[in-house]
């Protein structure tokens, strides 16, 4: 019998955290034994409901959304605290930053 959700993607290094194509993080098959959850601590940290926050955790990817940064349709992800949608490179951009921890600004300029 399989422990794991119906959901849940394994490769051959362990299971993939709710937020892989975020994060792009393998998690040990362990994990959820010690967790009780299949998001990396980054992503709990980060976009959970880890201390006082009021995250969803595993943020919505969607296929074709078109990105209000950038303005290119591409595939899409949810902020943590609303239903709002950019597209992922926007989303690291924005919350990851660069080596220095800010965010990436000015965007390159956009065609007409």
């Amino acid at each position: 019998m399989n422990k794991y959700n119906s959901d849940t993607q394994e490769d051959g290094r362990g299971i993939k955290c709710k937020n892989y194509e975020l994060c792009e993080c393998v998690l040990p098959k362990w994990w959820f034994d010690c967790k009780g959850k299949y998001l990396c601590t980054n992503c709990d940290i980060m976009f959970g409901t880890w201390g006082n926050q009021k995250g969803k955790g595993i943020l919505q990817i969607s296929d074709n959304v078109e990105c209000p940064i950038c303005v290119e349709c591409k595939k899409g992800i949810s902020y943590p605290r609303c239903n709002h949608m950019v597209c992922i490179e926007c989303f690291r951009r924005c919350m990851y930053g660069d080596d220095t921890g800010q965010p990436i600004f000015p965007y390159p300029d956009i065609e007409d």
